[in-house]
Parts: structure tokens; C-alpha cells; sequence
């Protein structure tokens, strides 16, 4: 079960404000911020975050190919993956408990599933400072430092893949049940 104090901040308005946030600066971000350059940069290569499992030599070599402008656009991106780590982290994790505890007992066994968003924040997060220190160091390499930065990736996007699927079901399941409702006849 989550805290408390993060159950009480689950209401309808700070969910759809999290996720309004959330969504907004993805678009922003994502269509108007770096992420566009950065592609364009590295041949519309994905980037590191991006990829599920890469080497040390594939890692340093996608760093390379963006040059320095690049790499220096790369840097800012991983502060701005900082914030969108935050809110991501804000917004599925109320979302979650919001649907949750409309669906479910208090201790549930489901409610451990709230906990997939902390988890992905903290592969997150040690993927970019691991970018971050790769983009820093460069050209010297630390080739330890892209297998964390791959690993951390590879976390992430596995329990993120996760996330989701389990928001949406979630989702569907409480819509359902306000637009049709079990009659008192089929409860019994």
C-alpha cells in the first residue's frame, strides 16, 4: 500500500493535472525541445535511452556521431530527462493509486504494482547520470559507465513497459464499472 500522504494527493484534479503536465512537456519536449535535433544529429538513430541493450562500442560510437554541438545538445537533453523522470514518476504513480483505490480493498495485492513508477524513476535516473558523465568524459572512455547506462536503460524501459499496460487495463476496468454498472441482482 502507498503512504498515506501519497494517497490523500490522488484526487481526480491533481491527476488530471500531473498528467496534463506530464503530457504537455512530453509533447514539448519530444516534438519542439532537443529530441528532434538529436535525431537529426545522429541520422535518425535512436538514442541511447532509447535502445534496449547496447554495447560499449555502439554506445561510444552513437556519442560520437553527434559531434560536439551535439554531444553538448545531448547534455542539456539528459537535464531536461531529469524533469520528465519527475513527472512521469508524479503522474503514473497518482494515476495509479487513483484507480486503484476506487477498484480495490486497502492493502490489495494489486496496490504493489503503485510501486512501478519509483522503480522505473530509479533506472531513470542512473541511466542519465551514467549519459551524463559518458557525454562529460568524452573522448575518454569509461566503457563500465555505458554497460551501467545500458543496464539502467534496459530496467527502465522493462518495468515502464510495464506501467502502462497495467494503468490502461486499470483504467478501462474502473471506466466500466461507472458506465455499467453491476446490477444489485448479479452482485449476490
Amino acid at each position: 500500500m502507498p503512504p498515506t500522504w501519497l494517497t490523500k494527493l490522488a484526487t481526480g484534479r491533481n491527476v488530471v493535472l500531473t498528467l496534463t503536465v506530464w503530457l504537455t512537456f512530453n509533447l514539448l519536449l519530444f516534438n519542439f525541445g532537443p529530441y528532434q535535433t538529436l535525431r537529426n544529429a545522429s541520422g535518425n538513430l535512436e538514442l541511447l535511452e532509447e535502445i534496449f541493450g547496447y554495447t560499449a562500442r555502439e554506445g561510444y560510437t552513437r556519442i560520437f556521431i553527434l559531434g560536439q554541438a551535439g554531444r553538448a545538445l545531448y547534455e542539456n537533453f539528459q537535464w531536461l530527462d531529469f524533469v520528465n523522470a519527475a513527472l512521469t514518476f508524479a503522474a503514473l504513480t497518482l494515476a495509479l493509486i487513483y484507480v486503484f483505490t476506487r477498484l480495490f480493498p486497502s492493502g490489495h495485492p494489486v496496490f504493489w504494482f503503485v510501486w512501478l513508477p519509483a522503480l522505473t524513476l530509479v533506472g531513470e535516473l542512473v541511466e542519465n547520470f551514467s549519459l551524463l558523465s559518458l557525454l562529460r568524459l568524452f573522448p575518454a572512455e569509461a566503457p563500465w559507465l555505458v554497460d551501467l547506462a545500458s543496464i539502467a536503460t534496459q530496467f527502465k524501459l522493462a518495468v515502464a513497459s510495464t506501467s502502462f499496460p497495467v494503468l490502461l487495463l486499470a483504467s478501462a476496468h474502473l471506466l466500466a464499472r461507472k458506465f455499467w454498472p453491476r446490477s444489485s441482482a448479479s452482485q449476490n
